[in-house]
């Protein structure tokens, strides 16, 4: 279990070493094998509880209930996102290599993730494959033949840079997800909080990087400059760009919901508060709902709860809900 504290997303920003500890996929009934894994994924400077009122909604209906276990997933939000990529990744394999050992199980096979403002930038990367979109970007050469790096530092760089589509799932619910980037991460504001973040240290690879034979002129640029999550959502973070650059996979299908906090705007110019239009929209999206909502209370608005439970129906091959 994991106890509800309305600071504990604060404090995970702007301590994340402190709480790594509480990183882990969190269920809020036993697992079930024959009931398909819904995974919630909270945003910056949050944490699942954020999903509260739309969790007490989905349990609350019995076809859902039969259909679906829910799952959320909590981390240190104060880490750059690559680095939230890679652990939570890893929490999607162990969960597959726990309860579907021989990658047998249909529902197993059959996930879906929902993700709020970061933490669906994170679920967004999840349903593509890295390519060598990111090596290339920090390295004219594959990281195997970085003659300067040790083994260790490889197989580090390999683990966060190379990866295929998350184990399992099979669809995703983006939520005011910043895929371009927020200009709040490049104002006043995005300083202050990046100067409260004490710079991580555990998730960071140890050996310097700087000076390596084979590092581009942007992988120079990036390992000089500070690491921390709110430097990874400013709408020209290479992250951003590189997530972008390669597909969603062939076998997934993604949904937007998008947040307008002042109605009359047009839809082009308008924004959550946090996160504008024009970065919250995705060309691969199936489909694409806005809301008239701010950035967080999106999460809580009943059209965001019907839009999730449609979309649930639907992934289960059920007619539309009542």
């Amino acid at each position: 279990d994991y106890d509800v504290d309305r600071n504990k997303g604060f404090k995970a920003m702007i301590h994340p070493d402190d709480y790594l500890d509480h990183t882990g996929l969190y269920m809020l009934e036993p697992f079930r094998p024959d009931q398909i894994p819904v995974v919630m994924v909270h945003g910056l400077m949050s944490e699942p509880g954020v999903w509260l009122t739309a969790l007490n909604a989905l349990r609350a209906d019995p076809v859902l209930r039969r259909k679906y276990q829910l799952l959320v997933y909590r981390y240190p939000t104060g880490y750059p996102i690559i680095y939230n990529i890679a652990s939570l990744r890893k929490q999607l394999e162990a969960f597959q290599q726990r309860h579907n050992p021989d990658g047998r199980s249909r529902v197993m096979g059959n996930m879906l993730l929902i993700g709020h403002s970061m933490g669906g930038v994170i679920s967004n990367s999840l349903v593509r494959g890295s390519g060598d979109v990111f090596t290339n970007y920090l390295f004219t050469k594959p990281i195997d033949e970085l003659s300067d790096l040790d083994g260790e530092t490889k197989a580090a760089l390999q683990d966060l840079l190379i990866f295929d589509p998350a184990p399992g799932v099979t669809r995703a619910i983006l939520v005011a997800a910043p895929h371009r980037g927020s200009n709040i991460a490049s104002n006043s504001i995005g300083a202050l909080g990046r100067a409260l973040i004490n710079l991580p240290t555990q998730a960071l690879i140890d050996r310097p990087l700087l000076g390596v034979d084979g590092i581009t002129e942007e992988g120079e640029r990036i390992v000089t400059s500070r690491p921390d999550s709110i430097s990874s959502l400013k709408p020209d973070a290479p992250v951003l760009k590189c997530i972008l650059d390669v597909p969603v996979d062939e076998n997934i299908v993604v949904h937007s919901i998008v947040g307008k906090a002042k109605p009359h705007l047009p839809l082009e110019e308008s924004s959550d508060g946090t996160v504008p239009y024009t970065s919250a929209h995705l060309d691969e999206a199936e489909s694409e709902i806005v809301v008239h909502a701010k950035h967080t209370p999106l999460c809580s608005k009943p059209e965001t709860i019907a839009e999730i439970r449609r979309i649930l129906y639907l992934h289960a091959g059920l007619g539309a809900p009542d």
